[in-house]
């Protein structure tokens, strides 16, 4: 339920609709959880080193002669304390980027604390600052606001960011943490699965390398926990269909665990049986939108309420109701 997940494969399929090769395109990083990105299965991000860095050195890449693309990604947290200066200069100097700002609301990699975006019912004090008003003041050339869950609709928007060849463009992809959000019960959907249906390609895990989806494995599969990476995961070559019997044969299949899965229904998308399913009937979480509700301290797990304003706090426990 990540939005970034959804965010970096976006990225991969944009930069494949464009015409390019992955190892084409200059993609930076900041410090935070942008760091998603550097890592398998989407391995996009060719450097990571601290906020603000991401537009810096895109816009180094860009005078140092590169022809092909370049993309900065950085967090909302990010953008509001480190961010601004490097885009004010891409303005300033046109110079040729694709800037995506990954805005879910919070602090997410330090703790999930407040920052200028943070939803109004959140702030300790004062209020607060509309990202996409910020962006837009600056003057870049094209301002996008995107759903990382709608991955068709993201990817569109970023591949014609790509075939641009001039121009400072900026992509606002919105959705809350899923931590936060599921805090506070909140999910983007439900997604399901039909054993039946599961030919165990496992394209969902290895194209989303989301931790909800693992592979339900019993005795007749000859898979023990002792067996290797590779007998459960095996590599996925170009082309390769998945292979009809292999569910029946194993009896086996793909499984969800609920308490880590947000029904954000990127999973679903890959699956080329249907037999993983999304509803976003059920649904509480409208897109791009933060829930402003705040619990009351009700004392029953910190001695006082914490200097934040009780952020983190649901059913008045700190950290509490993570189902």
């Amino acid at each position: 339920g990540c939005p970034h997940r959804g965010t970096y494969l976006a990225i991969d399929a944009a930069i494949k609709q464009a015409g390019f090769a992955k190892d084409e395109v200059m993609v930076t990083g900041d410090i935070g959880c942008t760091i998603l990105g550097m890592n398998p299965p989407f391995n996009l991000l060719w450097n990571e080193v601290s906020m603000g860095s991401s537009i810096s050195l895109a816009q180094g890449y860009v005078h140092s002669g590169l022809k092909t693309p370049v993309i900065a990604t950085m967090g909302d947290s990010t953008f509001f304390h480190g961010g601004i200066p490097g885009l004010i200069n891409a303005i300033q100097h046109q110079v040729p980027l694709t800037l995506v700002v990954m805005d879910n609301g919070w602090t997410g990699m330090t703790g999930m604390q407040v920052n200028a975006g943070t939803a109004d019912a959140f702030q300790v004090q004062g209020r607060r600052v509309d990202i996409e008003a910020v962006i837009r003041g600056l003057g870049p050339d094209r301002v996008d606001v995107v759903d990382p869950f709608d991955l068709e609709g993201m990817t569109a928007t970023l591949t014609s960011c790509l075939e641009e060849p001039s121009g400072v463009k900026v992509l606002l992809a919105q959705r809350e943490c899923a931590i936060q959000a599921r805090r506070r019960k909140i999910v983007a959907g439900h997604t399901t699965i039909d054993p039946d249906k599961c030919v165990l390609c496992k394209r969902c895990l290895k194209m989303t390398g989301c931790p909800a989806l693992s592979i339900q494995v019993s005795e007749s599969t000859g898979l023990s926990n002792e067996s290797s990476e590779a007998d459960l995961w095996g590599p996925l070559e170009a082309g390769e269909s998945p292979r009809g019997d292999l569910s029946q044969a194993m009896a086996s299949a793909i499984a969800i665990d609920y308490s880590l899965c947000n029904g954000c229904g990127l999973c679903a998308g890959f699956c080329p049986t249907s037999a993983l399913q999304w509803d976003p009937g059920n649904s509480q979480m409208p897109p791009c939108e933060l829930l402003e509700r705040r619990a009351t301290c009700k004392g029953s797990s910190c001695s006082e309420k914490p200097s934040n304003g009780g952020f983190s706090c649901v059913d008045g426990e700190l950290g509490g109701g993570t189902a």
